[in-house]
This record gives C-alpha cells, sequence and structure tokens, in this order.
C-alpha cells in the first residue's frame, strides 16, 4: 500500500520506477498476475529508457520468464 500512495503522487522516472518497485515485490509474494500487470504499466511509462533495462530484467528474472 505504501507504493501505491506513492505512486498516486509520483511523476515521470520516478513513478516507473515505483512501477517495477510493485511488480517486484508482488513477484517476491507469488502474486505473478498481478506482478505481470504491473511490468506491463511499468514498460508502457519507461518507454524505450534504456536505463530503466536492469529494473525490466530483475523482475523478469523474479518472474521466471528470464534465467539469472
Amino acid at each position: 500500500s505504501a507504493v501505491d500512495e506513492g505512486l498516486r503522487r509520483a511523476e515521470g522516472e520516478t513513478r516507473t520506477r515505483l512501477l517495477f518497485r510493485k511488480a517486484e515485490v508482488q513477484a517476491g509474494l507469488g502474486q505473478r498476475d498481478a506482478a505481470r500487470a504491473s511490468l506491463v504499466e511499468a514498460l508502457a511509462a519507461a518507454g524505450a529508457s534504456p536505463a530503466l533495462a536492469d529494473d525490466e530484467k530483475r523482475v523478469r528474472i523474479m518472474l521466471g520468464d528470464v534465467p539469472p
């Protein structure tokens, strides 16, 4: 819920990074569908920013989409 509160106020790259963190937390809690939905939202917010590629990879590793 703290992440959701932050997301309501955050903008730009800060919001995008929070979306990735939310996906990580959800994946860590075993909430795979929610994590995938948050990842899709994060990717849409990130656009083509190469600076956020590591954030995406970390979530995908947690979801088992790519090897560590």
